[in-house]
């Protein structure tokens, strides 16, 4: 039963990492190329905190940077 649990917290880390990865990859109007790469390489480096941070505040800073662009 613990290692069912394990699996299923980990499927769910990754898949919550790989859902900030491609939203960082598709948000490329309010992003750097560095901008982009920093945020991926926080989202990896720090799976659950770094995705969470992106959705939190990277993409709404990348929406208004996006937005100032037009």
């Amino acid at each position: 039963m613990n290692e069912v649990l394990w699996a299923v917290v980990a499927i769910a880390v990754l898949a919550f990492t790989i859902g900030a990865l491609v939203s960082i990859a598709r948000s490329t109007r309010g992003l750097t190329n560095v901008g982009s790469l920093t945020w991926a390489l926080i989202a990896l480096c720090l799976p659950v905190i770094g995705s969470a941070w992106w959705f939190l505040v990277g993409r709404r800073a990348a929406r208004e940077a996006a937005s100032t662009k037009r």
